[in-house]
């Protein structure tokens, strides 16, 4: 009896050793080593202003990259992307924007092309991407009567009118910070009246979740909001706030339009300044572009 407790006791110790020896083993079959990755180093988007109208400027600053149809994530750009795949992989970038000035969310922008090209990949070597886009002229469309870069000889803006607040006054084809020929709303001391700019344009968009965009470059030292009207309605898309250095703004209006059912329903774009009274106050635009799919 004492040999057989012996036994047992033998092999109760010699178990975890055994059972260790084996998970070690098995490592290499549960976790194979890895190849090194291939890094890509991505430059950021050039804009090219290819189709009549389409504004001069641009802000696409991220891009949703995949290698072979496989999303490899969401890069701020100019950025440095490990890549798993090897061989000849196709890789894709599609450009990407922050919708409303909103930095915490990245979305594609359906207006531009994506980029494409196939790269060798191999284990710890270097591809350089040199990304480029535009707009897509058959996908896009931007009506001309909600178009202006105020460029016109006789400085009148084509696209907007202030429909309120008489006592500010509205410049175009004036100069301001390294820039000719913008949209000026000027203040007046004292004033505090909310003004109203209206888009000389009326008209039908695309509902139902089609995409519309209203793209703006501002300068202001005063709060505005932008949205679109329909009747007496007012459905406001965002607030903006004060900013000295020229922005790109990409409005998202997509949601205001396709929540009214009437398909006919006819579309006025608005913006909204709300003036601090003080003596140098202004809201400066350019490169205004009301932009939607083509239908």
């Amino acid at each position: 009896m004492q040999n057989l407790f012996a036994g047992f006791r033998r092999v109760c110790l010699t178990l975890p050793a055994v059972l260790g020896l084996l998970t070690i083993g098995g490592c290499d079959i549960i976790n194979p080593d890895e190849s090194a990755p291939t890094y890509l180093r991505v430059a950021p988007f050039a804009y090219s202003a290819g189709v009549p109208g389409s504004p001069t400027t641009a802000n696409a600053t991220a891009a949703f990259v995949y290698a072979n149809n496989l999303l490899v994530g969401v890069f701020d750009l100019p950025a440095k992307i490990p890549v798993l795949q090897q061989g000849q992989v196709r890789l894709r970038f599609v450009p990407a924007i922050y919708p409303d000035g909103q930095r915490g969310t990245r979305v594609t922008y359906p207006f531009y092309t994506a980029y494409s090209q196939s790269a060798l990949l191999q284990p710890e070597a270097t591809v350089r991407v040199n990304p480029t886009t535009g707009f897509d002229a058959p996908a896009v469309e931007l009506p001309s009567q909600v178009q202006d870069d105020f460029s016109f000889d006789d400085g009148v803006s084509r696209a907007f009118t202030l429909a309120s607040a008489a006592a500010y006054r509205q410049e175009a084809a004036v100069s301001d910070t390294f820039r000719t020929d913008v949209g000026r709303v000027q203040g007046i001391a004292g004033k505090t009246d909310v003004f109203l700019l209206q888009s000389v344009w009326r008209g039908v968009l695309p509902n139902r979740g089609a995409a519309v965009y209203l793209e703006l470059d501002y300068r202001s030292t005063m709060p505005f909001q932008v949205g679109v009207q329909h009747g007496i309605n007012y459905a406001t898309d965002l607030t903006v706030y004060p900013s000295r250095t020229w922005t790109k703004l990409y409005v998202n209006l997509t949601q205001e339009v396709s929540s009214v059912n009437n398909a006919a329903t006819e579309f006025q774009v608005f913006i909204q300044g709300f003036p601090t009274g003080a003596a140098n106050d202004f809201f400066a635009f350019d490169n205004v572009r009301l932009i939607r799919p083509k239908i």
